[in-house]
């Protein structure tokens, strides 16, 4: 790994720890001193950061990171401090930077972890032709179907449906008069893209389906949707663009927009990022959306509460990063579950609530996830092939240092 990339990721890494508050001791918010600001300029230059590394030997990190932990008053809501973030890089060792990943037994628990069996997402899925067919991307790797007339590339980049325009005139024309349809599925542990005929460009999520057709023959253009993706949604004044879902639709001309509908969430996302969206739910009422606004709806209840978000935190997915804002640890969890193709349990229903704010490589080792978690908030990660149980910590953070 090359040292730039390293102090990239080293940089990002000490992001995911900085909270924009912390409390004081009446419980109010307060704001960081000087002295703790400097420190946070300081640790954001990962020059620094690497010379420390190698003392790292020398350092006592549970009496470092008791101090720490005593002097910045870490509580139960988990809003990181500075402190927190400068105590996780030295306790960790090299793990972001792409060094082997060294624990020490008193903070990690008698148990010894195995992530050999736990895997970061991989570009892979599985291509269900109409006629029944199936294609494992993965395996195939580059190769061009044809089907029905119509030529279907698929590569690194995805599954390609927009026809080059260097075959156009080739005599080669679909017969259909109606839609066919083709499934692009996506299981856990793994993402890809397509970019349908009409030039839309789809990002697809782990443990996601997407049924789509070769060819856009009808008034309208119509893919069924179950899970999450990032749509970039090719103009076409027409023949509108509709996302169709089990809690509702989402209708366009052209824009970008993202639609998280998994069926253990029981409610659909709907965030925009640009363009304008109208989405109907299953009670049939309708609602325009803003770039910037997400429309969040319970087909359950029938509820549904339109918000301004930071959009970054639920697309940053389809750029290779995991970006998270006062989000409780059992979501945290339900994402890195389909990325890595883990279940998860809890030792204790109130665990769930634990919020974090952060951001993450999605491309990280799972060990770079839990073990950050776990030195910042008291719980404990033990893993059993590719169970994740989440507890209370057995250590204690008020204990006397001298």
């Amino acid at each position: 790994m090359r040292w730039e990339e390293i102090q990239e990721r080293a940089a990002r890494m000490v992001g995911f720890l900085i909270r924009k508050e912390r409390v004081g001791i009446d419980g109010n918010p307060e704001k960081p001193g000087k002295e703790e600001l400097l420190g946070i300029e300081k640790f954001k230059d990962s020059n620094v950061i690497y010379e420390n590394l190698s003392q790292r030997e020398q350092y006592d990190y549970r009496r470092a990171f008791l101090k720490l932990s005593r002097r910045n008053r870490i509580r139960k809501t988990l809003r990181y401090s500075a402190a927190a973030a400068v105590a996780a890089i030295f306790i960790g060792g090299a793990l972001f930077a792409g060094y082997e990943y060294l624990w020490s037994p008193s903070i990690g628990g008698d148990l010894v972890a195995d992530y050999s069996n736990i895997k970061p997402v991989e570009k892979k899925a599985r291509l269900i032709l109409a006629d029944g067919m199936e294609v494992d991307i993965k395996a195939v790797g580059e190769a061009v179907i044809e089907q029905n007339g119509k030529k279907i590339n698929i590569g690194a980049q995805g599954v390609n449906y927009q026809e080059d325009s260097r075959d156009s005139g080739s005599g080669k024309v679909a017969t259909a008069k109606k839609n066919i349809y083709n499934t692009l599925e996506i299981p856990r542990g793994g993402e890809y893209s397509l970019t349908l005929a009409d030039g839309t460009k789809v990002w697809m999520n782990a443990d996601s389906k997407l049924k789509y057709p070769i060819s856009f023959l009808e008034d309208r253009r119509v893919v069924y949707l179950e899970g999450e993706a990032y749509f970039e949604v090719a103009k076409d004044a027409s023949k509108p663009f509709i996302v169709s879902t089990t809690s509702g639709d989402i209708s366009v001309l052209g824009t970008q927009f993202n639609v998280k509908n998994y069926a253990e969430d029981k409610t659909i996302y709907t965030t925009l990022v640009e363009g304008s969206v109208l989405f109907r739910g299953t009670t049939n009422r309708e609602t325009i959306l803003a770039p910037g606004q997400q429309i969040i709806f319970s087909p359950e209840y029938g509820t549904q509460e339109l918000k301004q978000v930071n959009v970054n935190n639920f697309i940053s997915w389809k750029d290779n990063l995991f970006q998270f804002e006062e989000l409780s640890l059992e979501d945290i969890m339900k994402t890195l579950s389909r990325w890595y193709d883990v279940t998860v349990s809890y030792d204790k229903e109130e665990l769930k609530q634990l919020q974090f704010s952060g951001n993450l490589d999605k491309y990280s080792n799972i060990e770079s996830f839990l073990k950050l978690f776990e030195v910042g908030a008291r719980i404990e990660f033990k893993v059993d092939k590719k169970h994740i149980h989440i507890s209370s910590s057995k250590w204690s953070i008020t204990k006397n240092v001298k």
